[in-house]
């Protein structure tokens, strides 16, 4: 699950890196605007996406350590 994880977040960054090429090839004025502004949200979006999973997996494993402890009991 985790080289799955992975790899989404290794193919996001090439895509964002050829977008950002592309978008400042293209419009050469706006480009240091464009990027400090995408940079900024791709940043605060990797760690709001880094703390919900991070919470996924916590509590999946919680509720499975639960799950085990309570098969044990019966």
């Amino acid at each position: 699950m985790s080289l799955l994880y992975l790899a989404t977040k290794m193919i996001k960054m090439i895509l964002s890196l050829i977008l950002l090429l592309i978008y400042c090839l293209a419009v050469r004025e706006e480009a240091k605007a464009f990027l400090l502004t995408f940079i900024s949200f791709y940043l605060l979006y990797l760690i709001y996406e880094t703390w919900f999973f991070f919470s996924f997996e916590v509590n999946l494993k919680r509720k499975k350590k639960n799950k085990n402890k309570n098969e044990t009991v019966a």
